[in-house]
């Protein structure tokens, strides 16, 4: 087979021009290199990095978690030493965890930081918490941190994603569901009460209220009517303790 210079010089531009999308995609977030362990609520340190001439970057810790039970919080130490060259002109910052889908409801209202004044390292170090019991279960999200600096968003994104589940302690599924939802939870105690309620857009719902269930493992079916729409937030309570969580009807 004869290679002319034109098929040469063809092949070496688009080899120039797949290193450049894979630099670039490197460049935007350095991505954690372990994932193993399970995230038990401790502070991730999150840095942000962005220069005047490049893209930002969002450097997450090698322990950032792909799961988080629904019950926790999801605890973050935000920082940034400058900002487009100059650490004195952060205005404000805001955090959420944004679903990949456009399905409503299920994330969080967006956390606004207003930065204390820039000390001689620092442009951002703020400690935020985001709750998690209103998110969808078995749902993707992605950290969004937004810098306002004169009136100008800049953009950090996470292309490590999170999902929610829900807590070890009970098992609601399946996720998305048909007709009947199923909620396992396990008595520890001699006996405890326990109430479930479904909440639609429309009204909440008693399942059951206060029934006393003895110690040992149990499952509460509840069949959902069409009636109903597609998204539900159920509350679980045993006990003294509480779940809850929101979910998707096929």
């Amino acid at each position: 087979m004869k290679i002319n210079f034109l098929h040469l010089l063809i092949f070496s531009y688009f080899s120039l021009f797949i290193t450049t999308i894979i630099n670039a995609q490197h460049h935007l977030e350095r991505l954690p290199l372990n994932n193993n362990s399970s995230y038990q609520g401790e502070r991730l340190h999150i840095h942000l990095e962005k220069e005047l001439a490049s893209e930002p970057i969002m450097v997450l810790p090698n322990d950032f978690p792909q799961e988080i039970n629904q019950e926790g919080n999801l605890n973050l130490l935000i920082t940034a030493k400058t900002m487009n060259n100059n650490i004195k002109k952060v205005d404000e910052v805001i955090v959420e965890l944004m679903a990949l889908d456009p399905i409503p409801g299920g994330g969080t209202n967006p956390i606004i930081i207003k930065p204390k004044d820039a000390d001689n390292e620092y442009a951002v170090h703020e400690n935020i918490s985001i709750a998690l019991s209103d998110f969808r279960l078995s749902t993707l999200y992605t950290l969004k941190i937004y810098v306002i600096i004169d009136n100008k968003e800049i953009v950090f994104e996470s292309r490590q994603l999170i999902r929610i589940k829900s807590s070890p302690n009970i098992k609601v599924y399946p996720i998305p569901f048909e007709s009947v939802l199923y909620f396992d939870f396990e008595i520890t105690n001699t006996k405890e009460k326990v109430s479930l309620g479904i909440e639609t857009l429309a009204k909440e719902l008693s399942v059951i209220s206060n029934k006393v269930y003895s110690k040992g493992k149990h499952t509460i079916a509840y069949k959902v009517t069409s009636s109903m729409g597609r998204y539900l937030t159920y509350s679980l309570s045993i006990g003294s303790k509480k779940y809850r969580g929101r979910i998707l009807k096929k």
